[in-house]
């Protein structure tokens, strides 16, 4: 016969009591983790470790993300080295302009090659070919739509940002800025003057090493505007 007194299971009611504990907004921002843990992209990798708190804190602030880093001690492979989260509205349009998903079609096909691998960029020589061909077109009615649901996303962004830094001195090479990307997602970093040149590969040696440099109060700068985004969202 068993003995066992489950008034007694300290290890169950203690989990019950603390399951009890919990606000309402704690079990959101837990449940918002899980989430987000499970989100993988096209090539298997799961969001970064160091981006994940910040992507909870904007999503449960009502930012929608759309891709992230925590950035890399590295300035190669496409890595960037600060910490960066792009946001926009889900359910972006499959065609910006008229004609996207046609001209895409018959290149892959003229050219042999899949169809998947060339709307991925690959071979970017014909990739940018066929994006300087179907650019000429008009933008479809439905991205349009997209884009002005992500200005107003952008400028909730810029409100953030404002009621973050009020009263708040940093370097400006530390201050985190919204670049607005005409049609796209809106990139939230502190970075604006190398990016271009970043993308385009064409980095000095020197400016490698400033960015890099940079990179440790960069990434402590996005975890304390986490911070603020967690705290607001506890007491809204």
């Amino acid at each position: 016969m068993s003995t066992e007194n489950p008034k007694f299971n300290s290890k169950s009611n203690s989990s019950n009591v603390n399951e009890e504990l919990k606000s309402e907004k704690e079990i959101q921002w837990e449940q918002k983790r899980k989430e987000i843990d499970k989100i993988i992209d096209g090539a298997g990798q799961g969001i970064d470790e160091g981006i994940k708190e910040t992507v909870v804190a904007f999503n449960l602030n009502g930012i929608s993300t759309y891709a992230s880093c925590e950035g890399h001690p590295e300035v190669r492979g496409g890595h960037r080295p600060w910490p960066w989260i792009d946001v926009a509205e889900p359910e972006e349009p499959e065609e910006r302009f008229v004609g996207e998903n046609q001209a895409f079609e018959n290149a892959a096909r003229k050219n042999n090659i899949s169809l998947e691998d060339l709307k991925r960029g690959y071979p970017g020589e014909l990739y940018w070919e066929v994006q300087k061909q179907i650019c000429e077109n008009p933008e479809t009615l439905e991205y349009k739509k997209w884009e002005a649901k992500n200005k107003k996303l952008c400028d909730r962004v810029i409100e953030l940002l404002d009621e973050f830094y009020n009263g708040r001195k940093v370097d400006p090479d530390i201050q985190i800025k919204v670049e607005e990307f005409r049609g796209g997602p809106a990139e939230i970093s502190s970075e604006s003057t190398f990016l271009v040149k970043f993308l385009d590969n064409k980095l000095t040696d020197e400016e490698k090493i400033q960015l890099l440099n940079l990179l440790p109060k960069r990434q402590k700068e996005m975890q304390d505007f986490t911070a603020f985004l967690k705290k607001r969202f506890y007491k809204i």
